[in-house]
């Protein structure tokens, strides 16, 4: 045996489940999985092959003896226990820095060392169980975790490295591996990279949406204050009329002023009517009519002096609080003879 076998030999291992963290120990009652208690019950040596680095024995520090596969002729559910050497097969497992344990005594099928359902408790059983692919992934797909196992250096817990060359890995299957994660790490790097340009641009439809969404509100802001406008015009257009000539009232005459004006009117018709007289020495029947009209109108004239020429102005009250219309006050309308037209003479001006 080498050097290098000889002091590997002396070193002592803890045998950890992967699935639970319990250790292979050396108890009364057989060999089970305990919880953790360093001591020479969970401490076993590991002497390797001479043609196989990782065809193994596993030697008990305790008793003296070495780990047994009892009933070789069953692939599920064999005994084991400790005696006399013999030789296990170490696999390289799925889990990093694990390795499955196979018996190599089995003429049939392959058989692994299995930490009973990886139930977390002490005193767990340990016996033998098949590990078919098939089943690992679609029947029982933690039976992995239970079939694989790592072997710790007592020195250096922290070591979870196996034995041998990492656990049956060769040159072949740590360059495939090695390739393996490089294109996961390249797929990462992609990936990121997509992650990074849809975020991106996720954050630029967000701004998009923000801007449409404080356009869409300005313009229901304008439309809001156009409303008003409007309102506020249809209003002021259905005040009443006596409203805005109440504000601006128009010029009021005097009565005195009226009086004047029709003294003034009175005046003209008298002098006219004179002058008719003097100019019509025949006395014409269409003369007489016209003199008979021009008092008529002089009557009504001096009536008007004397009633007034104005009507009574409304009360506010029918004015704006009945809902009657309001009427503007009359006015007065200014009567002057310009000119008499004779039947056979010329137009005669009377301001001649």
């Amino acid at each position: 045996m080498s050097s290098e076998k000889q002091e590997q030999a002396q070193k002592k291992f803890f045998i950890v489940t992967v699935g639970g963290g319990k250790c292979l120990t050396n108890t009364p009652n057989g060999v089970l999985d305990c919880l953790p208690s360093p001591s020479d019950k969970q401490y076993w040596t590991i002497e390797a092959s001479e043609d196989d680095a990782n065809v193994v024995a596993f030697k008990s520090c305790s008793s003296g003896q070495y780990l047994r596969n009892e009933i070789p002729q069953v692939l599920s559910g064999a005994k084991i226990g400790l005696g006399e050497k013999q030789w296990w097969t170490l696999e390289r497992g799925n889990i990093p820095g694990s390795c499955a344990i196979r018996s190599n005594v089995c003429s049939v099928g392959k058989s692994y060392l299995n930490d009973y359902e990886g139930v977390y408790r002490d005193n767990n059983l340990v016996h033998m169980w098949q590990w078919v692919v098939s089943i690992a992934a679609e029947s029982i797909p933690h039976l992995e975790f239970w079939l694989t196992w790592y072997l710790i250096d007592s020195e250096n817990a922290a070591n979870f490295n196996p034995i041998g060359e990492a656990a049956g890995k060769s040159a072949a299957d740590t360059a495939a591996s090695e390739k393996k994660a490089s294109e996961v790490e390249q797929k990462a790097k992609e990936l990121e990279a997509r992650e990074a340009a849809l975020q991106k641009k996720t954050d630029e439809l967000e701004k998009k949406a923000k801007a449409a969404e404080d356009q869409a509100a300005d313009v229901k802001r304008r439309e809001e204050e156009v409303a008003q406008r409007e309102a506020a015009a249809s209003k002021s257009s259905k005040e009443p009329q006596a409203t805005k000539k109440e504000d601006s009232p128009a010029p009021k005459s005097s009565p005195k002023q009226d009086n004047n004006e029709d003294k003034h009117t009175i005046a003209m018709l008298r002098g006219e009517i004179e002058r008719l007289e003097v100019r019509n020495e025949n006395g014409d029947l269409k003369l007489q009519l016209r003199n008979k009209d021009l008092e008529v109108q002089l009557e009504k004239a001096q009536h008007a002096a004397f009633t007034g020429s104005r009507a009574p102005r409304p009360s506010k009250a029918i004015m704006y609080g009945c809902g009657h219309k309001a009427y503007p006050p009359l006015r007065k309308i200014e009567r002057r003879i310009v000119g008499i037209m004779y039947e056979g003479l010329e137009y005669q001006s009377l301001d001649q």
